[in-house]
């Protein structure tokens, strides 16, 4: 055995550097959540998801085959998107008492992202030799307010035609197809986490602090089951090529973990929406759970395509802030969903 291979952790040590690790981040998720209960509560969550997008889209556009155009393009769709979110939540706060997570209000979140996104992708392929990094906050800047200004139907439109533009010529067989396809790859970067976590205050906002803990507890504890599940019990892989560390058994965990825990948040009545029954508790266990597993799949395979085992090292065993949040990118949407339908 070689000095390298006696040095390498055990899975027990990896079991319990993981632990440590995890613990930690929820105490410390756990202190900010507690500050979050007054009157100024969604603007901390903002603070916060501001900090959250920093360090995701760094690590996206790290990862991304054109580095320099996804970091333009998802610098301009996060400021856009998140002062977007920030006019609701002032809205919300004012005198007019308007409500800060309505289907408008989650529509325009990522209406202006996207569109953001497209136009700092567009300008930094077209003048990619002449734009310098010095120029990359103000241009960025420039993208949120003008994509913020205008209208949510006649920016629907707008965007809606020039990513149909795009498809059309990423269909060509000639050289736009590259610079047409690379668009159209960060609009979908920006699609992938931007609005979510822009949103993460709206939501906060219109549910207070029963919505946020429900959403972190039914994003998370099924990682938790799924993790200790899959190292304990794990044989079967049915996924090796996309995420060869993913078991049916870590699956059933992480699944029956998330209904556990929406069962046991209808219980003690933490759950959003006024009483709800440990059937509904249940379904929406379930419903948060394999969006949070999907969430999981898609950036274990965007990480598969760009050849990197984590995102990042920010959380040491637990990876980086893509690593962290993955389950969170799907939640997030669906747990809007609940909110606006009651269901």
């Amino acid at each position: 055995m070689s000095q390298d291979a006696s040095k390498s952790p055990t899975r027990g040590q990896k079991i319990l550097r993981r632990t440590i690790v995890g613990g930690s981040i929820a105490l410390v998720t756990a202190g900010l959540i507690s500050l979050t209960g007054g009157a100024s509560g969604p603007f901390l969550v903002h603070g916060f998801s501001a900090l959250l997008l920093i360090g995701s889209l760094l690590e996206a556009a790290r990862i991304a085959k054109e580095p320099r155009g996804a970091l333009w393009s998802l610098s301009a769709a996060a400021a856009a998107a998140w002062l977007a979110s920030l006019g609701f939540i002032r809205a919300h706060s004012g005198e007019c008492d308007c409500p800060a997570l309505t289907a408008q209000s989650f529509t325009q979140v990522v209406t202006v992202a996207l569109s953001a996104g497209l136009v700092a992708s567009l300008i930094s392929k077209v003048l990619s030799q002449r734009l310098g990094w010095g120029v990359l906050i103000p241009l960025c800047l420039v993208c949120a307010l003008l994509t913020n200004s205008v209208p949510l139907q006649q920016l629907l439109v707008a965007t809606a035609s020039l990513l149909f533009v795009l498809v059309v010529f990423g269909m060509r067989p000639s050289e736009s197809r590259q610079g047409a396809r690379e668009s159209l790859a960060d609009c979908a970067r920006v699609l992938w986490f931007v609005p979510a976590l822009a949103s993460l205050a709206l939501f906060h906002a219109e549910l207070s602090q029963a919505g946020l803990i429900s959403l972190i507890l039914l994003s998370k504890i099924g990682d938790i089951f799924g993790y200790f599940g899959g190292s304990l019990f794990g044989r079967h892989h049915p996924l090796p090529r996309l995420s060869p560390g993913k078991t049916t058994e870590g699956f059933a965990c992480s699944l029956l973990g998330g209904v556990g825990a929406g069962v046991a948040l209808a219980h003690w009545g933490v759950l959003p929406g006024g009483e709800v029954s440990l059937g509904a508790g249940a379904l929406v266990g379930a419903a948060m759970n394999l969006a949070a597993q999907g969430g999981d799949l898609l950036e274990s395979w965007v990480k598969r395509r760009s050849g990197v085992k984590d995102s990042g090292a920010v959380f040491g065993p637990s990876g980086g802030f893509l690593d962290l949040l993955d389950s969170f990118f799907f939640t997030i949407p669906v747990a809007i969903w609940f909110g606006l339908t009651g269901a």
